[in-house]
């Protein structure tokens, strides 16, 4: 994995990296992005590439694994790569499944907007322990 990249945010909205090893899934090191503000024009987005090797087998299908929490689904939509990560209170794992054989890069963008009118509480999303994997089937959802 590359480092992170982060797209415009507008304050108080942020996207970046903290370090608080009682707040990690694991390490000390998770990214944030936060949003208060329900403003259609303006979107916080954290992006990373992956490297993915070739699969082992064919019976293996290539993804991504990492963890989040958001703890309060206040008023943003959060997607990673499209896929929505509604309200979780604890860590969850979440797999992103790629049907590619051979080897090959990937963004991983998390991103989020809120389409409404004036704020909300904050809605923060964290993610932890990004992962290049595979896995025998590709989980639901």
């Amino acid at each position: 994995m590359s480092s992170w990249s982060f797209g415009a945010s507008v304050p108080p909205d942020v996207a970046h990296i903290e370090s608080n090893p009682a707040l990690a899934h694991s390490g000390s090191g998770y990214l944030h992005v936060s949003r208060t503000t329900c403003d259609p024009l303006s979107t916080d987005v954290a992006s990373t590439t992956l490297s993915f090797p070739p699969s082992p087998s064919s019976a293996e299908i290539t993804a991504v694994r990492f963890f989040y929490m958001r703890p309060a689904a206040t008023g943003a939509r959060y997607v990673a790569n499209g896929n929505s990560l509604p309200q979780a209170l604890t860590w969850t794992e979440k797999i992103l499944c790629y049907y590619q054989s051979s080897g090959f890069v990937q963004n991983l963008v998390f991103s989020n907007w809120a389409l409404c009118t004036g704020s909300f509480s904050p809605d923060d999303l964290y993610v932890d322990d990004v992962s290049v994997t595979t896995v025998p089937t590709c989980p639901a959802g």
